[in-house]
């Protein structure tokens, strides 16, 4: 079967910790072969089993028998905390985006003024 992969690798998330998984350390190796060459099938990693068409077709299946007329409700059913995780992640990101700008407008803040007091600026 052409569509295989071929590769006998394991996936590294699976046995990636928390902050592996944060940072994306795992998936620095495959970085790395991408960076020295264009990747080949064979560079890269087999599909996790929990990412498989095979688990995830099950999972919809199972919903979808127990919410036969809706699709959304099927979906949601299956995919809802995954979707919600993401989301969250997400939202910080986008949050977390404002804290390096609004953190260098108050210490340019606290050099223009030299009327503040210098402990303020700990608080930064």
């Amino acid at each position: 079967r052409p569509w295989r992969v071929r590769s006998k690798r394991l996936n590294p998330l699976g046995g990636a910790s928390f902050m592996d998984s944060f940072f994306f350390s795992w998936c620095r190796p495959l970085l790395d072969r991408g960076a020295e060459h264009p990747l080949q099938e064979d560079d890269v990693w087999e599909l996790a089993p929990e990412d498989s068409t095979r688990v995830n077709a099950e999972l919809f299946v199972r919903s979808w028998k127990e919410h036969r007329p809706s699709v959304w409700m099927a979906m949601l059913r299956a995919y809802l905390w995954p979707f919600c995780a993401c989301g969250c992640m997400t939202v910080t990101c986008a949050l977390l985006d404002f804290v390096g700008p609004w953190s260098v407008g108050k210490v340019i803040e606290f050099a223009q003024d030299p009327s503040v007091p210098s402990g303020v600026c700990m608080v930064y």
